[in-house]
């Protein structure tokens, strides 16, 4: 096989950064169906987890020595019958919000660590991205629901008169973290 060149690479990172980027305005005019276009991007951007995950934005970032970072809230002990963890109007950030509950750490670590406590299940980004990606379409379709996904789709919040449940939250919050990151690994060369 062959290897990509970076210039290659770099391209779809710009192409899927515009894509993201699209998608992002069309949900913040209130247009839900572009979630889905949100979440494929972010799977592909940033996801691991398998063989067939390769995260491109993350890989770059990597190989240009560029350090990724962001602010983010995370659940920090184990947790026993523990029924709910969560900050309802931060999951990530590249700004310092100045709140306790939030701290700086790395993108790659904050992504596979837990952020979100309810019922007896622990969610990291990392595994809310994918689930939201292959099992309701765009990465592919599944006729299964697993309870996990159903049970954080039932957290709602509300913000000036708009209900949005938690996993549009997150993907919206890691949709913008990512195309802050994505100008910076295209504009170091």
């Amino acid at each position: 096989m062959l290897k990509k060149s970076l210039k290659q690479r770099e391209n779809e990172l710009n192409e899927s950064l515009s894509l993201l980027d699209d998608a992002l305005g069309k949900v913040q005019k209130g247009d839900d169906n572009y979630f889905k276009i949100i979440s494929v991007q972010l799977r592909a951007l940033v996801c691991v987890g398998s063989r067939s995950l390769n995260p491109l934005l993350l890989n770059l970032a990597e190989e240009k020595n560029i350090k990724l970072e962001c602010y983010g809230y995370s659940v920090r002990e184990p947790l026993n019958g523990l029924v709910l963890s969560i900050n309802p109007s931060i999951a990530v950030s590249v700004e310092n919000p100045q709140r306790p509950s939030i701290r700086k750490c790395e993108f790659k670590k904050w992504l596979n660590q837990p952020y979100l406590a309810l019922h007896q299940y622990l969610y990291t980004p990392n595994e809310v991205i994918r689930m939201v990606a292959e099992k309701e379409g765009g990465a592919h379709y599944d006729d299964t629901m697993p309870e996990k996904l159903i049970k954080i789709k039932e957290i709602m919040h509300h913000k000036s008169g708009m209900k949005y449940n938690e996993t549009k939250k997150l993907l919206f919050q890691t949709g913008n973290v990512i195309l802050y990151y994505g100008k910076l690994v295209l504009s170091k060369k």
